[in-house]
């Protein structure tokens, strides 16, 4: 609804790209309940879960040196239910290579001025021609959007500072897919068992993530700001055939665009009718925030002699070092606004965990 009130309306294959991606960022977010480590509400509402089981599942990739795959981290991540913004595209990228066809890529995009990263659906036509890039940021607030309407990944930022780390097309897709489910049938019980004991220390030492941040919408402001002032504007007509009285009301004539738009997706009258006041104020606020439904569940509760006996193996050696606490940042005022690598792990990238020679990862 956003864009046709800007007067770029989205149909036909498009539009069909759209809801695609939309579906996978559903997906993905339901792959991680557990939530994001690195957002405050998520914190909040899993009691401090969230960063405890992220920062676990990174600690056993890095000890186990699984950072070779792009993979690993999406089985990981899905098998913990819990990460950061690499992990959310990481799971994001492969739930959508999966549903891949002939000129389609699936990309994971860094955003380097800012340390963060999301998942891209680029798209060429029989004739090669490039058609709008779709972005899925599931660490983000809100729904998948045109690549020009992101905050992170408008073409306007300098090539240098949006990179794609890794892609895949229909037929690269298959193999890595394939190997992903295959690590999800061998080593999935074993890579959980360890995520719990690490997260079960860091619970015990009072871990907390070092940096946190608001939730942030993936729209870009200025977009989300035009929308709004012409959805309040009298004067703006000219997307009405008609001429009614009631249009007068910016309320009505907003109502009833959403109605046309969730009729054109696929919605029923009666369906349209219902959602429309809702779609209409969504779309007045695209840069609010919180958006996503909560996906936090509370902290398991671990057994005390589980806890004790956590305590009592070599506590001095896994951590040499206490972890910190941190301050939240809110916003994209600050001069460090995402999810960096290295501010993920805080006090946990000290952990260290033993491995037998001649042993397969997980053994």
């Amino acid at each position: 609804m956003g864009r046709r009130i800007d007067g770029r309306e989205i149909e036909g294959q498009e539009l069909a790209r759209l809801r695609q991606a939309n579906d996978v960022l559903q997906e993905t977010r339901e792959a991680l309940p557990i939530g994001r480590g690195n957002v405050t509400t998520d914190i909040a509402s899993s009691n401090g879960n969230s960063t405890r089981t992220y920062s676990a599942a990174r600690v056993v990739r890095n000890s186990r040196k699984l950072n070779a795959l792009p993979l690993h981290r999406a089985a990981i991540a899905e098998i913990a239910g819990a990460g950061n913004c690499g992990e959310h595209s990481a799971v994001a990228v492969h739930k959508l290579a999966a549903r891949l066809s002939d000129g389609q890529e699936a990309h994971s995009v860094f955003n380097r001025s800012v340390d963060h990263g999301w998942a891209e659906l680029r798209t060429s036509d029989p004739d090669g021609r490039a058609q709008p890039t779709v972005v899925l940021d599931a660490w983000g607030e809100g729904p998948a959007i045109h690549a020009e309407d992101g905050r992170y990944a408008s073409p306007d930022i300098p090539p240098e500072h949006r990179v794609s780390d890794y892609s895949y097309d229909a037929r690269t897709a298959a193999p890595a897919l394939r190997e992903k489910a295959e690590f999800h049938a061998e080593h999935g019980d074993a890579v959980g068992a360890r995520i719990d004991v690490v997260r079960k220390r860091l619970s015990v030492l009072g871990f907390k993530q070092t940096k946190t941040f608001a939730p942030t919408p993936a729209i870009d402001p200025d977009f989300a700001d035009r929308v709004r002032e012409k959805m309040d504007d009298l004067h703006d007509m000219t997307m009405f055939s008609m001429n009614l009285p009631a249009l007068e009301s910016a309320d009505f004539r907003n109502d009833l665009l959403a109605t046309s738009v969730l009729r054109q997706m696929g919605a029923s009258v009666r369906e349209a009718v219902g959602a429309a006041r809702e779609v209409s104020r969504v779309a007045g606020a695209l840069a609010s925030a919180p958006q996503n439904p909560p996906r936090a569940h509370p902290a398991p509760q671990a057994e005390a002699t589980d806890i004790q006996r956590s305590v009592q193996q070599t506590l001095l050696e896994l951590f040499p070092s206490s972890p910190s606490g941190g301050e939240v940042e809110a916003g994209p005022s600050g001069t460090r606004e995402r999810d960096p690598e290295s501010d993920a792990e805080s006090g946990a990238r000290n952990v260290r965990q033993r491995t037998s020679a001649g042993t397969t990862p997980f053994n």
